[in-house]
Order: structure tokens, then sequence, then C-alpha cells
């Protein structure tokens, strides 16, 4: 299953090849030859910030357009209803537990959630609100370019009243972060952005005098602009919920892009920290009764349907106002009133359906048992089960952590920092390259960077570095080809990454993966606290540490495990994992908890031992040597 986006539009299409616009012959001799029109299968170069103009957008009419039952996106959309097996991402499982009445996902006996450590994450993306300030720029251009109801006087008020608005909103912002050199910056729960409110308000007001969206929309551009002013309404929701005093169990704040963003780069979130009840009820086992509707009424509100449009989504009808509430994807068909209410619609008693069954799966679950994990997803009865690994990693691996000897990584930063280096230097040295080097910062992946690349490339190592150049697709491919790459990374490269075989022998992690300090953690600290306060009555010692035994070192030992994985991907590879923060042996949490939720590898506190194991051609050789 895959968005709209993903798919080209017939009409756009059309359009374009006919006013002679085209992004190349490969493109038009694929677009004649296609039989889904998913973007995603073209495997020739294409402009894709450009391909976007070809593709199904926010004016999509649906039934409404003259090439409907020839869409490629509607096509594929009526084949899900005939599938036996369903993939879809995560985000697509939260949203349809968010809006059960757009249906966005059939129903089926087994819902498994593959990678499943990083559901609360997307359901917290699906229940709050993350946005670019510049879409309000958006925003504004599409009023600009469709405010053609008002006479020219009043659309250069309209305008500027926008834009004064939205300038005054940036100013507020950048009030908020004024000599603030944090990345994220936190917005207190009592503070109400007026600004904000305001642009919010002029917004819905300029949507509503390009459509009113209680009017039925009866020519193409009536029904393109009836989109549109949707979408601009969409934009003012969110502003709006970013703006007013934070809900309780949620969090709002602003985050950076770039060192020296403006206010207009921002990203604003209000998002909850809490998603516990929202994943428990996604998962558990419950009846839903649900009556068969009442045609005349809206099935959101329970109000009469009195606007000449009924906005009618999976056999429902909502009102003008409620449809918002309940299609994400704006996916509704539009009907006449009269027509709606003079049609004939089927008769169905009251239904009972019953919850799926959901398998949570993931390599990296444990931590090193399950209960953190069950406490986050509000899951406090299920069935688990811990395999085992399929891999050898006792007779295939080491695992390399320095002694306590080296310096720490918390104490003595600028030491650990040269000390990493030092390792990194010698250990990829011995593998001959096909290394990952995984830092859980930018500055110390740029540091290491600096220090090494030139003398690895003058030693035949072709040097990779995230961010420069190569798309996290293109530099695995490189890694494959060349089979003695060394990467420079951070968390990016943590997960999602499968090169088997010898192109990647040596993984080096610099510290404990623990997550930076933020406003979102500050709040989700805060209601762990006050939920041990209330339940485990502890005390004010205990209740200090409490956040960082039950949320901190749990997340960290998920992270670890998912760089640490990124070795061993078959049976026959071989290699060492070396982690450079001797806290894992200094700290009751790192022998207690992190070392027995890693791979038993074969451990190690002597890089000379690590240095041996490339130098042999099988582990045995090792067993002489006092591990």
């Amino acid at each position: 299953m895959q968005g709209k986006s993903n798919y080209i539009c017939k009409r756009n299409t059309d359009n374009l090849l006919k006013e002679k616009e085209s992004i190349g012959p490969n493109f038009e001799n694929w677009y004649k030859k296609t039989t889904t029109g998913n973007t995603q299968e073209i495997e020739f170069e294409a402009d894709w910030k450009k391909l976007s103009d070809y593709t199904v957008d926010d004016k999509c009419t649906g039934k409404k357009c003259a090439l409907y039952d020839k869409c490629f996106y509607y096509m594929a959309k009526a084949e899900r209803q005939a599938a036996d097996i369903l993939i879809c991402n995560h985000i697509l499982v939260a949203l349809n537990e968010l809006y059960p009445e757009a249906e966005i996902l059939p129903s089926g006996p087994v819902l498994v959630i593959d990678e499943a450590h990083q559901l609360p994450q997307y359901v917290r993306n699906a229940i709050g609100t993350e946005f670019k300030i510049k879409k309000i720029n958006d925003s504004i251009g599409d009023v600009d370019t469709h405010l053609w109801n008002l006479d020219r006087e009043a659309k250069k008020e309209t305008m500027d009243e926008l834009w004064e608005n939205y300038y005054a909103f940036e100013n507020e912002l950048g009030t908020i972060a004024k000599n603030s050199v944090d990345a994220e910056i936190g917005i207190p729960h009592d503070k109400q952005l007026l600004k904000g409110a305001k642009m919010a308000e002029s917004l819905t007001w300029a949507a509503d005098a390009i459509w009113n969206p209680e009017d039925m929309p009866k020519e193409d551009n009536e029904f393109a602009a009836s989109k549109i002013a949707r979408k601009i309404r969409n934009t003012a929701d969110k502003l709006r919920f970013v703006s007013f005093s934070t809900q309780p169990g949620y969090v709002r704040w602003l985050s950076k892009q770039g060192n020296h963003s403006m206010p207009g780069d921002f990203i604003a979130h209000n998002a909850p920290y809490d998603v516990a009840k929202f994943i428990g009820g996604l998962a558990g086992f419950k009846e839903v009764r649900t009556s068969a509707p009442d045609y005349t009424r809206c099935c959101r509100c329970g109000h009469i349907l009195t606007a000449d449009v009924v906005n009618v989504l999976s056999g429902r009808p909502y009102g003008p106002t409620c449809i918002d509430y309940v299609d994400p994807f704006g996916d509704a068909e539009q009907i006449n009133l009269h027509d709606w209410l003079t049609s004939e619609h089927p008769t169905s008693a009251e239904t009972v359906h019953k919850k799926t069954a959901v398998i949570f799966t993931s390599a990296t679950l444990a931590a090193p048992d399950f209960e953190p994990y069950l406490r986050e997803c509000g899951l406090p009865h299920s069935l688990i089960m811990q395999a085992a690994s399929p891999f050898n990693y006792e007779d295939n691996s080491l695992l390399y952590i320095p002694g306590n000897s080296a310096p720490s990584a918390k104490t003595m930063p600028f030491e650990f920092g040269e000390f990493v280096i030092e390792q990194i230097r010698t250990m990829v040295d011995a593998s001959k390259g096909g290394a990952f080097l995984l830092f859980t910062s930018h500055k110390a992946l740029s540091e290491a960077a600096n220090a090494l690349r030139k003398e690895f490339e003058r030693k035949g190592y072709p040097v990779f570095v995230q961010g420069e150049g190569y798309s996290k697709l293109e530099i695995i491919n490189q890694i494959k080809i060349h089979g003695n790459a060394v990467l420079f990374a951070t968390k990016s490269f943590f997960e999602g990454v499968d090169i088997q075989g010898d192109a990647l022998r040596l993984v080096i992690i610099d510290k404990m993966p623990f997550a930076a300090p933020s406003p979102f953690s500050t709040a989700r600290d805060e209601g762990l606290r006050e939920w041990a306060r209330k339940n485990l009555r502890m005390n004010d010692k205990d209740l200090q540490w409490y956040p960082f035994n039950v949320k901190a070192i749990p997340d960290m030992i998920i992270d670890l495990k998912q760089g640490a994985g990124r070795l061993i991907r078959s049976a026959t590879d071989r290699g060492v994992i070396a982690i450079l923060d001797n806290r894992m042996l200094t700290t009751p949490y790192g022998r207690s908890k992190v070392l027995p939720a890693l791979p038993n590898s074969q451990r190690v506190s002597d890089i000379e031992q690590v240095q041996h194991f490339f130098g042999n051609s099988s582990l045995s050789d090792l067993y002489g040597i006092e591990l």
C-alpha cells in the first residue's frame, strides 16, 4: 500500500504532455507502458521534484474526474479489497486506528507489526501535529492563486492582512527562540501564541472565501477550489492546535533547521508523550458495536444535514465541518444534499466488529526483557516469546569493549574524542576497511572524519561520510561494490541497512546512544515521575532516577542493539562489534542491563585481540588468548 503521491495522475500527465512539457523520453515511454503508474517502479534517473507535477495531488477530484475509472491510484486501492496480504507502513496502521470511519485499511484476522520498536513514535506523529512554518507561505500562495471570488481591491486587502499576520507570527516565534542556542525550544504549556491563532483565523476566512464548504461544487474548477480550500483549512487547524495552550499529556516545541535558522524555517510540534492507551486499544480484543446510520444526520456530530453538500465516506454521511475530523486523505465523495436524501440506502442491523489479533515483532524489543516496551505500549497482558538468534555470534564475532583504563565518555570528553579516533585508526587498519563507524553526534562524526579521511584514502579505503553527496541507498550500494569502504555515519545508519558478506566486517559505535535532552523528553520524564509518584509511592530520590531507569536505558539499549545488528546479517558473516564506551563495564546498568541485551559474541577488552581476529581465518585461534 502506498499513498496518492506515489502514483501518476493521468489527467495531470496528459495535460502536461499535450503542452509539450515532459521530463524526458524515458518517462514518456515508461508512462505509455506502465500498468500500475507507481513511480517507485521507475528505474531510470528522474527529476523527482519535477515528477511531483505528474503525480496525484491535493487537487484530485476522485469520482468526479473523467479518468476516475482508469486512475492508477484508485485501481490500486480497489485491488486492496481482494488482497490476501497487505504490506503498509506504521503510519497507516496508526491513522487507521485514529480515523476508523475512513476505513484506510481493510479488516483482517491478523495484523503483524514488524520493527515494532518504531511504532510509538509513528503513533505520536499520527496523533500529534508537526509542520513547517513555511507551509503557511504555501497556503498564502494558494490563496493568492485561487481567490478569484473577490474583486481586485478586496483581494489586495486580504493578501496584505495575511502577510501582515504571517510576519507578526514570525516575530512571535522569534521572541520565544531569542538567545536560545538549542536545536529544540520548548513552548511553555500555558503560553498562547496569539499571533499564530490570528494567522489561523485569517487563513480559515480566506479558505472559506475560495470555497464555502457548505456549497456543492459542480464544475471541475469548483471541485479543485474546494480541495484547495480544504488544504488551507487543514494548515489553519494545525497552526491553531500549536498556538493554544498545551493539552494535558502533550508537549509543544519548536525545532530549528540548521545552526542559523530564521523563524520561517522552524518546525512546530505538538505531540503526546504517552501513547499507551492508544496502542493498547489498537492491540486489545474488544467489541465495537456500530448501529445503522441515520442517513439524514451527520454520523460524527448527529446534527441534521442542512448544507447543500454531503460528504460521503465509506457509505456514511458527514457535514462540512465534521468531514476533516474523519477523512485524513480527502477521499470522501461530495454529493448534493437533495440527491443524497432522495436516493436509496442499504439497511443494516447493528453489527459487531472484533479486533484483529496483533503481533508485535522486532529483533530489538527486549531491553533486556519486554517489560519497558509492554509498559510504553499499554500492553499489561500478552503472550511473549524471545527467540534465540539464528546466527552463531559466539564463533563468528567479537564484542570489543575497552577496559577500565579507557577515558570516560561522560567525564573526559576531549580525551575520549582523541581515544576514539586512535581506536578507529587501529581497528580499521586491522580490518583493511569494510567498516561502519557509527557516532552518536554529528560533532563527533565530523571530528573523526576530518582526522582520518585522508589517511584512509591514502591507504586505499574508499571513504563515505553521511550527508556528503550520496544518498543512504547509494552509499550502501557503493559499500557493497568496493568491499573495503569506510563509512562515517550517525543514527540513521543504526538500522535499515543490510550488507551481507565481507564488505562489512567491522562495526564501531563510539558510545552508548543515549538521546539528548529535549523539550519532549523533559515533559515525558515528568509524566513518568508523576505516574510513579501516584502509583508506586516512590521517595524523591528514586523518583529522580525513575525515567532514566525505565525509559532512557531501554531506549538506548534498543538503539545500541540496532547498531550492533548491522554486522552479522547471514550465517556466514564474520566480524567485530566495537563499542568504545567503558561505562558498559563500569556502571551497574551497563553490566546488568546493557551487556545481557547484546549478542553473545566473544567479549574482549584488549585491542590486540581485535587485530589478531582479523589476522586469522577462524575464531578458534583466539581460544588460546586470555579473554
